[in-house]
């Protein structure tokens, strides 16, 4: 499986103790991290631009694979994301509506530490649950 990450995921390492392969792997285990050719881009305008962090947050993802996309900014990472069938790791909470929209999974930063995962599909009916919900104030039935 793979786990896409989003610009702001790569600042996740230098803002907060959160070691981004550790968390990760704690949520979806032997997931591999990877990033969108459009994130890159994204991480080198911020370098040109000054942005604190930018700098080592582009080495970070650069370390990882590359998944090419003619897209730009979260466009690249959503179509990115479709074509893949990957999570998304991201902070933004536009991109985290967009991929729940389209059924993705996504890996959210929950506290200092760790990550969440959100979305997909939903959990199996447990075996022997009840079939029938009770509205209050209806009688039960006995057998």
């Amino acid at each position: 499986m793979v786990v896409l990450v989003d610009t702001n995921g790569w600042f996740l390492p230098l803002a907060s103790p959160l070691r981004l392969e550790s968390a990760v792997d704690a949520v979806l285990p032997g997931a591999r991290l990877a990033t969108a050719s459009s994130v890159i881009g994204e991480l080198e305008r911020l370098v040109q631009q000054g942005v604190a962090g930018a700098y080592a947050a582009l080495a970070l993802a650069r370390r990882y694979p590359c998944v090419s996309t003619r897209r730009r900014g979260d466009e690249g990472v959503l179509d990115a994301a479709i074509r893949r069938r990957a999570v998304v790791l991201t902070a933004d909470r536009a991109l985290l509506e967009r991929l729940a929209e389209r059924g993705l999974r996504t890996l959210r930063p929950r506290g200092v530490r760790r990550l969440a995962l959100e979305g997909g599909r939903r959990p199996k009916t447990v075996k022997n649950a009840p079939s029938v919900v009770r509205r209050r104030g209806s009688p039960r039935r006995t057998r």
